[in-house]
């Protein structure tokens, strides 16, 4: 004999439930990957830990790129040194080229005077001949005044070059410097942290996965 449960009919709600497994992933999150190979030196956090925007999480090895880094801001200092004083050369000689051409300008009026007076006979063979000397040392003092303001431009151009290259130098290495340091990118939670200090870790390879800290 089948059993048969029955009973008395009557108005309800009817609930389903359904189990099944899953994971619960943050809309945002982030995978912080190395951007340097290098040996990891400090880890701050651990997995759980709740973290704010801009705080440190991990330190690589950076002996070599600090070293680096302060090696090239001295060279970037010593030629923006070199460039001032090029700079200052080169005003130098531009401020010695204007007397020289004021020099000139007078002795050659005074020579072309010279000429007339010698001519009519108004001065002696030694007044022309002294003249003429003084004319010829202007001119020359003139045209040394000019390479010296033709030197001294190159010297700062050259100056200035190597400033610019210390300068691209300085950017490279303290991009380095800075790959060497992760910081949070923004609040949240640390839910993975495969590595340990002590070991080393390559470009494109994943340490720390950051997810976002839901609000309600």
């Amino acid at each position: 004999v089948t059993t048969v449960q029955t009973g008395k009919v009557q108005r309800q709600d009817l609930a389903t439930v359904v189990s099944a497994s899953g994971e619960i992933k943050p809309k945002n999150y982030v995978n912080v990957g190395a951007n340097a190979m290098g040996k990891i030196t400090h880890l701050y956090v651990r997995e759980g830990d709740h973290v704010k925007k801009g705080e440190l999480l991990a330190q690589l090895e950076n002996v070599q790129s600090s070293a680096d880094v302060n090696a090239n801001e001295a060279s970037l200092q010593a030629a923006q040194t070199d460039a001032l004083a090029a700079d200052a050369a080169l005003k130098t000689s531009q401020a010695d080229m204007q007397r020289a051409q004021a020099d000139y300008d007078r002795n050659k009026l005074d020579w072309e005077r010279t000429q007339n007076l010698y001519k009519d006979g108004l001065i002696s063979k030694s007044d022309f001949d002294s003249r003429k000397n003084a004319w010829a040392t202007a001119d020359f003092g003139l045209a040394q005044a000019q390479a010296r303001v033709a030197q001294a431009k190159a010297q700062t151009d050259s100056a200035n070059r190597h400033v610019t290259q210390n300068r691209a130098n300085l950017t490279r290495v303290t991009d380095v410097l800075q790959k060497t340091s992760y910081n949070a990118p923004f609040d949240g939670v640390v839910t993975n942290l495969p590595v340990r200090e002590g070991e080393t870790v390559a470009v494109s390879y994943t340490h720390l996965t950051l997810p976002t800290i839901l609000r309600v």
